[in-house]
Order: structure tokens, then C-alpha cells, then sequence
């Protein structure tokens, strides 16, 4: 009598398992042709990610630069409203699509104002803050992730750059900051700062010498591994990197991709789910070209075509978010429910 609600417990865990297994993930990719975001679902077949339903989730900008997903909350840079805004939605799962929402409590009324244009917005990994690039000012912001609130530090990169494209903060509380050389300077443009945001000085990044240096995106992984995209041509040096940290040098990590890199033309953003999954755009123009998106193996650099080049399409930033059904929600808790009540019958037989 005392176990006869075990097996009910048991099956609705696996019930939760089973649900939770079918459902996709999802790929968030700003689009700067057509101003908008787009989510993606996929599901895993193995190592392969599938791409599912494609829908808009954010549209009517002006102008749109970056996108981050932190938890369920989705950031966008660009002009919704009004120039040099950051605008924050709360995002969510229904029948196997994304849906996105304004999040009024966000700023004024969903949109935080920045002092300058924004491009690339990521979220620190305590999810307390955003970090967004000032394309123009070579200028890092950090914003409260719930509020829009400038609670810094602000990041100020020395002179001789030019366009600034991401901040990321490690787990370990160090910002790097990626922007584009001016005329004349060295191709290290990975700048950091530690947490109070006071610069410790330019990345040596040994063995990468492209004939153009363009740099996008950076994303970590820990603190001493991360990659890098260039945006240029193949035979310019365009593709995916990766490099091994230690103090301020960084060396190509000569196991993926052919000697540290995935060759590959016109690079932009790049993204990582919690597979461990790389996610590749390559963007043309705003006008011309083929967007598409690829997925990476992080180890090897072996690549293949996600979604295939699409002229409609101008994907640049991306970003990787799984939420959860409503209704997983529910036969969570009605598991726990029982759980709980299963264990309290049986504190009640012993006494």
C-alpha cells in the first residue's frame, strides 16, 4: 500500500523526460536585411540539429543590429522606436514555436536609450547584465538586464579602432571586447578589460594574420578557450577561429578546422547551444548575396548547412534559447505534487 504511488511518480517523470525530449530548441537570428528576428526550431537526429518551423518574432524596426537571449528574456539593438535603442522582450513556447512579447518594465516602456548606435548585445553569465557595443564610439555599455539601467562598467577602447562589434564577459568576470583596426594598426583587435573595467591591454592572437581583419563576434567557452569570426573573404582570411588562451596571448588551436580554422567566406555571428553546437551565419549584404547558416562541430570544425543561403535574408548576429512549454511546467509540478504526497502518507503510516 505504502509504494503503490511509486510507479505513478516514476511515470510521470518520465512522462516530463519524454516531453521534454520532444521538444526543439531554438536558433534566434537577427536579420539586418529584412530589420526583424527570426527563431528557428530544431531538434537533434544524433549530432545533426534539423531545422524545423521558421517564424518572425520581431519585426518593425528601422534599423537592427543585435540580438542576445538570456533565460527568457530576448534583447534586441537597433532602431525600433527611436535611434540608438536597446529594446527588451520576454520570450516563450507554444505548440513548437517562439513567441516574443515587450517587456515594459524594461527601460521606458520595453526600449533602454544608449548614447550611442548599438550593434552587438550580449548577456554576462550571471544573466545580471547586458553588454552591448557602441559601433561607433569604441565603447562598451553594460545595462541591468531588467531594467535597462546603466549600472556599468563602461569599457573605452584606446584610439586606433574603429567600429566596435561585441563585448562578452567570461565566467571568470573579464570582459573582451572585438572591434575593427583602423588603417595602418595591427590585426589584434580582442581587447580586455577586467571587471571593473579597467583595460588590461590588446590580445596577442599568435598565428592570425589575415590579409583583411575584420572581426564580428567572439564567443567564449570557460575562460581560456574562445572563437572568433572574420568577416572577409576566403582567400582574405574569412572564417571561424579558435584560439587557446593564456594571460594576453592567444594561440590558434591547430586540432579544428585546418591549422585553428574554418574556412569559410563572410562570417558574422556565431552562437552555441547547451549540445555544445556551433551556429554559423554568413552574411552578404543588405542588398546582395545569399544569407545562410551552418552548424559547427566546436572540437573539429567539420561544418554543414544548416539553412541554406537565402537571398531574403541578411542573418548576422544568433543567439540559442530552449523554453520550455507551459505544460511541461505543469506536469512538472503535478510530479512534484505527488511526490510530496507520497512522502507525507508515508510519514503519517510510521507515526
Amino acid at each position: 500500500m505504502r509504494f503503490r504511488s511509486v510507479p505513478l511518480v516514476l511515470g510521470l517523470f518520465a512522462s516530463l523526460w519524454a516531453v521534454k525530449s520532444s521538444e526543439a530548441d531554438f536558433l534566434v537570428a537577427q536579420d539586418f536585411k529584412g530589420k526583424s528576428i527570426s527563431s528557428i526550431a530544431y531538434t537533434y537526429s544524433g549530432s545533426t540539429a534539423v531545422k524545423g518551423a521558421e517564424a518572425v518574432i520581431v519585426s518593425g524596426f528601422t534599423s537592427m543590429q543585435g540580438v542576445a537571449v538570456g533565460g527568457s528574456n530576448l534583447y534586441a539593438t537597433g532602431t525600433p522606436t527611436t535611434t540608438n535603442q536597446v529594446a527588451g522582450y520576454t520570450i516563450g513556447a507554444s505548440g513548437g514555436a517562439l513567441s516574443a512579447t515587450l517587456n515594459t518594465s524594461f527601460g521606458t516602456s520595453g526600449y533602454a536609450t544608449l548614447t550611442a548606435a548599438g550593434r552587438g548585445v550580449s548577456v554576462t553569465p550571471d544573466g545580471s547584465k547586458i553588454s552591448v557595443a557602441l559601433i561607433s564610439s569604441l565603447q562598451a555599455v553594460n545595462l541591468s538586464s531588467s531594467t535597462g539601467a546603466n549600472t556599468g562598467p563602461t569599457l573605452s577602447l584606446a584610439s586606433g579602432g574603429s567600429n566596435v562589434y561585441k563585448s562578452v564577459q567570461t565566467v571568470g568576470g573579464d570582459y573582451y571586447v572585438v572591434n575593427q583596426p583602423g588603417t595602418g594598426t595591427t590585426p589584434y583587435a580582442v581587447n580586455k578589460f577586467n571587471s571593473a573595467g579597467v583595460a588590461q591591454g590588446a590580445i596577442t592572437l599568435t598565428g592570425f594574420a589575415p590579409s583583411t581583419s575584420a572581426l564580428r563576434d567572439i564567443l567564449f567557452v570557460g575562460n581560456n578557450t574562445f572563437y572568433l569570426t572574420n568577416y572577409a573573404s576566403t582567400a582574405a582570411g574569412g572564417g571561424l577561429y579558435k584560439f587557446n588562451l593564456s594571460g594576453t596571448t592567444a594561440t590558434l588551436d591547430s586540432s579544428f578546422g585546418t591549422a585553428g580554422r574554418l574556412v569559410l567566406a563572410n562570417t558574422f555571428g556565431i552562437a552555441m547551444d547547451t549540445a555544445g553546437t556551433i551556429f554559423l551565419s554568413q552574411y552578404y549584404s543588405s542588398s546582395g548575396g545569399s544569407s545562410s547558416l551552418s552548424q559547427v562541430n566546436a572540437l573539429t570544425g567539420v561544418s554543414r548547412i544548416f539553412k541554406a543561403g537565402d537571398a531574403n535574408f541578411g542573418f548576422q548576429y544568433l543567439a540559442t534559447t530552449s523554453v520550455p512549454e507551459p505544460s511541461t511546467y505543469a506536469l512538472a509540478a503535478l510530479a512534484v505534487g505527488v511526490l510530496g504526497a507520497t512522502r507525507r502518507k508515508k510519514a503519517l503510516l510510521k507515526s
